[in-house]
């Protein structure tokens, strides 16, 4: 055998993840230079999100179930609240879980379309409960990483959620992956949507003191 043949078989490839990554980092590094710090985030919500939807093909009901628990568990939400989860989705067929755990990360970024009475009412328990731990975790972030910069890496190193980690190993790839993925482009979506709102406060602010001035100038 030559040397090269050699070689080949004692390289290890990188794995289709690995490879998959890599290019989103690429890609990415080549688009954010001198780029707002929020449409980061916007492409990466979009690179991210079409394989969070494919991997939740490969989940049972009782697994989605449990994904949502776990992405909406906190100890910013009541257990009970969590808990409710479960009992109202056991009403609901695999596809109708599908339907909400999808609009719940789309929302408001996608039109989300829902069916039947249980549906909405599933999703806005889950969206409330996710906006809820995500705004609070993002929020108590962003005052650490005010206080010191080097605090904060990543935003998801903000999020802390309750699950037992024990129990967490062992669920399978496609669990795992969904759970880190959701979470990934939940934090995203809403320090989108809370930097959007701060920004837009700051505007009107800002032009309520300009009116303000205006208006002393004209009395002088």
């Amino acid at each position: 055998m030559s040397e090269t043949n050699q070689d080949l078989q004692t390289t290890t490839l990188p794995s289709a993840d690995q490879v998959e990554q890599a290019m989103i980092n690429k890609e990415l590094t080549a688009r954010s230079a001198a780029q707002d710090p929020l449409d980061t985030h916007a492409q990466m919500f979009y690179f991210f999100n079409p394989r969070f939807q494919s991997t939740l093909a490969f989940l049972s009901k009782k697994q989605l179930i449990v994904l949502m628990q776990t992405l909406a568990g906190s100890e910013y939400n009541k257990a009970e609240d969590v808990s409710k989860i479960s009992k109202i989705s056991n009403t609901l067929n695999l596809k109708g879980l599908v339907r909400v755990v999808k609009s719940a990360i789309d929302h408001p970024l996608e039109e989300i379309t829902l069916q039947g009475k249980v549906e909405p009412k599933l999703f806005q328990l889950f969206d409330s409960l996710l906006a809820n731990k995500y705004y609070t975790c993002i929020q108590k972030g962003m005052e650490k990483k005010e206080a010191d910069p080097e605090s904060i890496k990543q935003i998801e190193d903000v999020i802390l959620h309750t699950h037992d980690n024990k129990a967490f190993e062992k669920r399978i790839h496609a669990e795992k992956d969904a759970f880190a993925i959701g979470n990934k482009l939940l934090a995203s979506k809403f320090l989108m949507m809370l930097t959007t709102h701060l920004r837009e406060m700051e505007r009107i602010k800002n032009e309520e003191a300009t009116k303000t001035v205006d208006k002393e100038e004209v009395k002088e």
